[in-house]
């Protein structure tokens, strides 16, 4: 499982952080990714998590994301 957070607003801009760790991963060997042959992306925004602070309430703010399983295809 490779995944990759940052502080930005949208996971579509760690993507090429995420390729860079699964090429790193599988040298020059074709690499395979899990689920639906891509990785998953998630963008930054509210997690479980409230806080109470007084009267006012707010979320957690969780991280974009990008992640996936991968596997070095040996062929």
């Amino acid at each position: 499982m490779i995944s990759a957070t940052g502080e930005t607003e949208t996971g579509e801009e760690l993507l090429e952080k995420w390729y860079q760790k699964a090429r790193e991963l599988c040298g020059n060997k074709r690499f395979i990714i899990e689920p639906n042959n891509k990785p998953v992306v998630r963008k930054s925004g509210c997690g479980d998590a409230v806080m109470v602070d007084g009267d006012l309430q707010s979320c957690e703010v969780s991280k974009a994301s990008v992640f996936g399983k991968i596997t070095c295809d040996t062929k």
